[in-house]
């Protein structure tokens, strides 16, 4: 039986592409390389993101 390996993936990317564009090209990069994506994806564009610097 060949090996599987999952990988799970959590963070952000940033990118000039719309996130319907950049997920196309993501799931379409993978499948050419007889790879599968499931899971979910989310525009977190208008979302604030503070990061606090270590004083």
């Amino acid at each position: 039986m060949k090996k599987q390996t999952l990988i799970e993936i959590n963070g952000c990317v940033e990118t000039d592409l719309s996130h319907d564009q950049w997920l196309d090209d993501f799931i379409d990069w993978l499948e050419s390389r007889g790879e599968y994506f499931g899971g979910g994806t989310k525009d977190v564009t208008s979302e604030a993101v503070t990061y606090e610097e270590d004083e």
